[in-house]
């Protein structure tokens, strides 16, 4: 993976590497979200927009996402929100900054200064979510007790895991991409495009709703 260029040519040699280690066994966690489970997003207003319409704040066109995201591929939009409702500490970062760190880069430059408006909007689950996870990375420094408590699981369920250990090494090795800071768009390639195969095209994992992940902004605080 480390040696695979990143171009559009090498989607297929992608795809067919996770097929022939992955099959429909990969070693995942999964993570339940109950009916009425409250999610927050945000979308930076440019000058003079305001946004009043539900579909305005819900998934962009599919024409407008030309990039990569951490997980999403090309004109495949994703419905990313914090969600609540975890171990929230007194010193954690409340849901609204954390998709404030997510999606604005004037609000992490701390040489900035000036005014930024955004909309946040609250989501509601109106049925059970079945989520997935990777076994997080040990590269959050601030994770949460929640986050902790999954890496333990996995580390439980390693032990009895019996498939193929090149599916549990791929799954660890995307658990690392994902928890990566990565300043140029291109550079998600890899874990988009696992994500999407999750998500779309592996049988056993394509009935599932979303995938859960910590904020690598605010460093797994949420």
């Amino acid at each position: 993976l480390d040696k695979l260029e990143v171009n559009e040519e090498n989607i297929g040699v992608l795809y067919n590497y996770f097929d022939s280690i992955t099959g429909n066994n990969i070693p995942l966690i999964h993570f339940g979200l109950s009916k009425g489970s409250v999610f927050l997003r945000q979308r930076i207003n440019k000058e003079n927009e305001l946004f009043t319409q539900i579909p305005e704040l819900s998934y962009p066109p599919a024409d407008y996402v030309k990039e990569y995201g951490r997980a999403n591929v090309p004109y495949n939009p994703m419905f990313y929100g914090s969600t609540f409702g975890f171990d929230f500490r007194n010193e954690l970062p409340l849901p609204r900054i954390l998709v404030l760190l997510e999606t604005s880069s004037f609000a992490k430059d701390v040489e900035a200064s000036g005014i930024e408006r955004s909309t946040c909007s609250k989501w509601v689950a109106q049925k059970d979510l079945n989520l997935i996870a990777l076994p997080f990375s040990v590269e959050y420094v601030r994770p949460l007790n929640v986050i902790k408590q999954i890496q333990q699981e996995w580390e439980v369920q390693v032990k009895k895991y019996d498939g193929d250990k090149r599916a549990l090494d791929l799954v660890k090795y995307m658990s690392d991409e994902i928890a990566k800071n990565y300043s140029n768009n291109l550079d998600y390639f890899k874990i988009a495009h696992f994500i999407y195969y999750l998500m779309r095209i592996n049988l056993k994992t394509k009935e599932f709703d979303g995938i859960l992940y910590p904020s690598v902004q605010a460093g797994g605080e949420g």
